[in-house]
């Protein structure tokens, strides 16, 4: 990657060590060492993950706006639920379907539940002194920037690339 964006005409001006480079590395360990090797000077920083090419300029704005304006310490880019964890179920070891939320009071029409959201991985923005101390973007304090389902995709599964890919198609015959 390092090599592709100096042939691209980018500055690399460091690398992530090796042991911050495997499948057990967390993104909290990725994080805290670059915030160590830029040093001093920057009080927020923003995370834009790879695997979410749909987000818009916009919707960074937003989070850090939206992080601003609440005087909070971080702000997560998340989207509405398709499904409702009341609906939710693991199997258990009988085959037997095992809630995932307790059932009580869940009402039999899906446009009674409360709306809930999941993080979609496309914009994270923290406070670097407060990230330091917590090493995660979620606490009670952590504020949301809403964003549609189309901006939404985490590409983590081959269907998610085939859906990405139609979106961006869709986006790119309506632009012409």
């Amino acid at each position: 990657v390092a090599a592709a964006a100096r042939a691209a005409g980018a500055e690399v001006p460091w690398l992530r060590p090796a042991a911050l480079a495997t499948d057990e590395a967390t993104i909290d360990d990725v994080i805290i060492h670059a915030l160590d090797v830029a040093g001093d000077g920057c009080d927020r920083f923003v995370l834009l993950q790879a695997t979410s090419p749909l987000r818009t300029a916009a919707d960074i704005d937003g989070a850090v706006g939206r992080m601003a304006q609440a005087g909070a310490p971080a702000c997560v880019s998340v989207t509405a639920t398709a499904k409702h964890p009341a609906w939710m179920y693991g199997v258990d070891g009988h085959g037997r379907l095992d809630p995932v939320l307790r059932q009580t009071d869940v009402p039999a029409r899906r446009q009674l539940l409360p709306q809930v959201y999941a993080l979609n991985g496309a914009v994270y923005v923290a406070d670097v002194q407060w990230f330091r101390r917590e090493r995660r973007f979620v606490t009670p304090e952590t504020v949301a920037w809403v964003m549609p389902a189309e901006r939404s995709v985490d590409v983590d599964t081959e269907l998610d690339l085939l859906l990405c890919d139609l979106l961006l198609c869709r986006d790119l015959g309506a632009s012409r």
